[in-house]
């Protein structure tokens, strides 16, 4: 899972989430005031990142797996990660 790597920066974002990687400085340039304000606002969340993949998961009290409506919801909350992170990405051109 790699190293610890602390925001105290963002002290909302700490108490609910644990960061760790395998390259510390390339998560503190990548984690920003907008990915903390975003994710201190949620709970239960775990995500899994490398490369150009991330897996989400939602860990929440009452999630039943036959209810359509809780999976739609998961499936949006990824979707708004996906499009939070994406926002993130370099810009290349050929």
């Amino acid at each position: 899972m790699g190293q610890p790597v602390s925001f105290p920066e963002y002290p909302a974002f700490a108490t609910r989430y644990t960061v760790t990687s395998d390259d510390p400085p390339a998560a503190r340039r990548f984690f920003d005031e907008r990915l903390a304000n975003y994710f201190a606002t949620t709970q239960f969340y775990t995500l899994h990142a490398a490369g150009n993949l991330f897996v989400f998961a939602e860990i929440g009290p009452g999630f039943k797996s036959g209810d359509q409506s809780h999976l739609a919801r998961r499936i949006d909350r990824a979707l708004e990660v996906y499009h939070l992170f994406r926002q993130e990405a370099p810009m290349y051109t050929t």
